[in-house]
C-alpha cells in the first residue's frame, strides 16, 4: 500500500525549514522575504509565528508538537497569515493547518492533473498491508492451496520456480485431477518456457509492472504477440536487446524469428551486431548524427551491407573495423579494493576485489545481481567512508582499499528533470555561460538587461503565459495531462524583447535549438563552453539539442550528461565513477569514442567500474567480475573475477564462453 512518508518530505533535519530542510516545502526564507497567497507555505508560517516557534533552528531542534502540526494538520484549530509583497499586494488567510502529509494525500487522490501527481508521488512510499501482510488477497482465497502450496505463494514465485513446482505437481495429483487440469498445465507450462526464453526467468509473478526496465516490459510484450499467433502484422521494436546478456540475446533472436516466420514483419532499431547480423535486411542511417545524419548510407542484406565501403556499420561488422583501447598492466605493487559479506537481495554473501586506476566491467545474465551489488552495496558503502562514516553498509561485512578515493560518481539512467523546464543546457551548467554572454553584449547593456532576462526559468525572461516551458498544460481528469504549444511565445519559451536580442545573428532560442556539435563550431572563441562541449560530444551527444526537453531523454541519454558534467569538472585522480550500460544506445563508432574517453580518465588514475553487457565493452576492460549463473535464485554468486584473459578460461562462466572466442 502507497503511503504518505514523512521521512520522504524531511529530507534533511539538520537544515531549517527556512533553508531547505524539506523538499515539500523548499527554502522558505525566500517565501517569508517575498511572500504571496501560496498556502501550502504560508500555512508553515503562520503555525510557526502561533506557536512562537524560531524557524531559524534545525528542523530535529523544533518541538514535537509543531512538527506533528507541520506534518498531520492542527486538527481543525486555525491560524492567520498575513502576507505583504514586493508588489504591495497584501493579503489576510485564517484556516486551519492541513499539513503536509494530508495534503500530498489530498493530491494523489484528487483530480488535479498528472504533473501534481507525479510530484506528490515522490513523497509516497509502499508498506506491506497488515490485513493480508502484502499478499493481496482476501481471507478466502489466500487459504486455498495445491498440495500444500497456497495460491500467493505460487504467485509470488519467480518464472523459473513456478516452472519447476508445475513439473513436480503432475506427479502429486489424483489421475481425476489431471484429467480435468492436463490441458492448463500444458499450456501454463508452454507460457513459461517462453518467458524463459526471452531471459526473464527471475521474474517473480507478482512484480509491479512499473518495476520493469524498458527492456523487460518490451519482451514480455513480444512473448505475448508470439502466444496470440496472429500473422500479417508490422512490429517495430526499439532496441530490445537493452539489458541483456549475450546468452540471452540469442534466445530472443529465436523468437524474434519465430514472429517473422508466422508471416508478420519486424523492423528493429538496434545497434547490437548479433540483431542485426541475423536480420535479412538492414537500413543504415548515417553518414554521422544530427544535421550530418539522416541519409540512407547503404540498405540490403548483411553481407553485401559487409561489403559497402560506405557502411561504417558494415566494417564493424565485417571486422574490418574494432572497437579497441589499450588495456592497463594489473601488477603485483597494483592496488586493490575488497568487499566482503556481500548479501543484499539475492546475492550469497559474496566478496570481490578490484583494481584501483583501472576499468572494471561487472558482468551476467539479467537477475544475477549486478545492480544490487552496486547500488545497495559498493556504492553506499565506499559512499559512506569517503565523507568519514564508519557503518559501511547494512548488506557487507567489510570493505578495504577505499582510501584510494576521494571522490565516488554514480551516473545511473534516472532523469535529469521531470519537467520542459530541464535541458542539457540547464543540466550541465552550459545555460549559466550562455546567458551571461548574451547579457554582456552591447544591445543587452543599453537595454540594462542582466544574465537573469536570458533565463526561462525567471521572471524577466519567460514568457508571461507559459512561464517559460513553451508549452501550456492542460488537466484532464482519469487521463494524461495534454500539453499544446504556447500560443503568446510559440514554443519559443521567451519573451518577445529577449528574443529580438541577437549573438551571431542568433536568438537564446535559436541558441538552444543547435545541437552539440554545432555549439562547438557556433562558441569555437568561448573555451569554458568548447570544454563542456568537446567533452559531451566524446561520449557520444554530439546529435543532441542544447535545448531539448529532458523529459524525451533515454535513460542512456540522460547517464551520459551526468557523465559529461562530472568530467567538465577538475579531478584529482583519485575518484571513482559508476556507470550502468553507458553503451546503451551507442552505435559502434560512438563506442569507440566513448572508451577512449573513459580510457584517458583511467589513465589519469582514476577508476571506473561500468555494469555493461556490450562484448566490445567487456573484452577491452581491465577487470572482470563475473556473476551468476543464472538470474535470480539461481544467481548471486561470483562465477568468475580477473583479467579477461582469466575471465575466458573459467568454463562455468557465460561471460568466459563468449571472451574466449575474443581477441583480448
Amino acid at each position: 500500500m502507497d503511503w504518505v512518508s514523512p521521512n520522504l518530505i524531511i529530507c534533511n533535519s539538520n537544515l531549517s525549514i527556512l533553508d531547505g530542510a524539506s523538499n515539500w516545502w523548499g527554502t522558505l526564507r525566500k517565501f517569508r522575504d517575498s511572500p504571496n497567497a501560496n498556502w501550502m507555505k504560508g500555512e508553515i508560517l503562520a503555525l510557526a509565528e502561533d506557536m512562537s516557534i524560531d524557524l531559524e533552528k534545525p528542523w530535529i531542534k523544533l518541538p514535537e508538537d509543531f512538527k506533528h502540526q507541520a506534518l498531520w494538520g492542527s486538527n481543525g484549530r486555525k491560524v492567520t497569515f498575513t502576507y505583504e509583497n514586493r508588489n504591495g499586494r497584501t493579503g489576510r488567510i485564517t484556516r486551519p493547518v492541513e499539513g503536509a502529509c494530508n495534503c500530498i494525500k489530498r493530491i494523489v487522490s484528487s483530480n488535479n492533473g498528472e504533473a501534481s501527481k507525479r510530484i506528490a508521488n515522490e513523497f509516497m512510499e509502499q508498506y506491506t498491508c497488515n490485513y493480508c501482510h502484502g499478499e493481496r488477497l482476501a481471507k478466502e482465497g489466500r487459504m486455498v492451496d495445491i498440495t500444500g502450496t497456497r495460491f500467493p505463494e505460487a504467485a509470488s514465485m519467480t518464472i523459473s520456480e513456478l516452472k519447476e513446482w508445475l513439473e513436480i505437481l503432475s506427479c502429486k495429483l489424483s489421475d481425476f485431477q489431471l484429467s480435468t487440469s492436463s490441458s492448463i498445465l500444458k499450456e501454463l507450462h508452454k507460457k513459461l518456457c517462453n518467458y524463459i526464453k526471452i531471459g526473464v526467468s527471475y521474474l517473480n509473478l507478482n512484480r509491479s509492472v512499473t518495476t520493469l526496465s524498458g527492456g523487460e516490459l518490451q519482451r514480455l510484450k513480444l512473448i505475448k504477440q508470439l502466444e496470440s499467433g496472429i500473422s500479417n502484422i508490422l512490429y517495430v521494436l526499439d532496441e530490445p536487446s537493452t539489458g541483456l546478456h549475450i546468452k540471452d540475446q540469442e534466445k530472443l533472436i529465436e523468437i524474434i524469428k519465430e514472429l517473422r516466420d508466422y508471416g508478420n514483419t519486424i523492423i528493429i532499431v538496434e545497434h547490437n551486431s548479433n540483431l542485426i547480423s541475423m536480420a535479412d535486411y538492414i537500413i543504415d542511417v548515417g553518414p554521422h548524427a544530427g544535421t550530418f545524419g539522416g541519409q540512407i548510407v547503404a540498405q540490403d542484406t548483411p553481407l553485401k551491407i559487409m561489403e559497402n565501403v560506405n557502411s561504417e556499420t558494415g566494417k564493424y561488422l565485417s571486422g574490418k573495423k574494432h572497437v579497441y583501447i589499450e588495456k592497463s598492466h594489473i601488477s603485483d605493487e597494483c592496488s586493490y579494493v575488497k568487499l566482503t559479506g556481500v548479501n543484499c537481495n539475492n546475492l550469497k554473501n559474496i566478496d570481490i576485489t578490484f583494481p584501483t586506476s583501472s576499468i572494471i566491467c561487472i558482468t551476467g545474465v539479467s537477475g544475477s545481481g549486478k545492480s544490487s551489488l552496486v547500488s545497495k552495496c559498493l556504492y553506499p558503502a565506499i559512499e559512506n567512508r569517503i565523507h568519514g562514516k564508519k557503518d559501511v553498509s547494512r548488506y557487507c561485512h567489510s570493505l578495504s582499499g577505499d582510501e584510494h578515493f576521494d571522490k565516488i560518481i554514480y551516473a545511473n539512467q534516472n532523469a535529469i528533470g521531470r519537467t520542459p523546464r530541464s535541458t542539457p543546457a540547464t543540466y550541465t551548467g552550459i545555460m549559466d555561460e550562455i546567458r551571461n554572454i548574451f547579457a554582456s553584449i552591447k544591445i543587452s547593456k543599453e537595454k540594462g538587461y542582466k544574465a537573469n532576462n536570458f533565463s526561462f526559468n525567471s521572471k524577466e525572461g519567460q514568457c508571461d503565459t507559459c512561464h517559460g516551458e513553451g508549452k501550456i498544460c492542460t488537466p484532464v481528469s482519469f487521463m494524461a495531462d495534454i500539453w499544446s504549444k504556447c500560443p503568446v511565445c510559440g514554443g519559443k519559451r521567451y519573451k518577445k524583447n529577449i528574443l529580438e536580442v541577437k549573438y551571431k545573428d542568433k536568438s537564446i532560442y535559436d541558441v538552444l535549438e543547435i545541437n552539440v556539435n554545432e555549439a562547438l563550431d557556433f562558441f569555437i572563441d568561448q573555451p569554458k563552453l568548447v570544454h563542456i562541449l568537446n567533452i559531451m560530444s566524446e561520449v557520444g551527444l554530439g546529435y543532441l539539442k542544447l535545448g531539448q526537453n529532458a523529459v524525451t531523454l533515454s535513460g542512456g541519454e540522460a547517464q551520459r550528461i551526468k557523465l559529461a558534467k562530472e568530467l567538465s569538472t577538475n579531478s584529482t585522480g583519485r575518484t571513482l565513477y559508476i556507470l550502468d550500460e553507458p553503451t546503451a544506445g551507442l552505435h559502434f563508432s560512438d563506442t569507440q569514442n566513448l572508451l577512449i574517453l573513459l580510457e584517458k580518465i583511467r589513465n589519469s588514475g582514476n577508476t571506473i567500474l561500468i555494469i555493461e553487457h556490450n562484448l566490445d565493452v567487456i573484452k577491452n576492460s581491465d577487470w572482470i567480475i563475473d556473476l551468476g549463473p543464472e538470474g535470480g535464485l539461481k544467481g548471486g554468486y561470483v562465477i568468475a573475477q580477473g583479467t579477461p584473459t582469466q575471465v575466458s578460461k573459467v568454463k562455468e562462466s557465460y561471460t568466459g564462453n563468449l571472451l574466449s572466442h575474443c581477441k583480448h
